[in-house]
């Protein structure tokens, strides 16, 4: 089903960015459709505090906007404070920055040997 719906918002809301100038109910249900499988994937994120997200999946049948919008609300909320403090953090250290985290740890492991 993933690449189903990243398929199907890309072809009928991405590529065809006027259909928002019109009220849809099918542009609706691809950008519900998309919004959750986004919100899903990334639910299952746990931060390096170890909290988790505060939603297991997003609820879209039978909310309006509003109340999506609220639950999209609650889970950036953590994740924008959380991305603040690692860029306050790199910016102060920016040697930390590991754009291939498996090189540090091959490197670890060579300094043991």
């Amino acid at each position: 089903m993933d690449a189903s719906v990243i398929a199907s918002f890309r072809e009928k809301v991405v590529q065809q960015p006027e259909v928002f100038f019109t009220p849809s109910e099918e542009v609706a249900k691809n950008v519900k459709a998309f919004a959750k499988h986004a919100f899903d994937r990334t639910s299952k994120y746990q931060s390096k505090s170890g909290s988790a997200a505060p939603l297991e999946e997003l609820y879209v049948d039978g909310f309006d906007a509003d109340q999506i919008w609220e639950q999209l609300r609650l889970l950036n909320g953590p994740l924008v404070t959380e991305m603040a403090q690692r860029i306050r953090t790199f910016s102060k250290k920016p040697e930390n920055i590991l754009l291939f985290p498996s090189e540090k740890q091959e490197e670890s492991e060579e300094e043991e040997d």
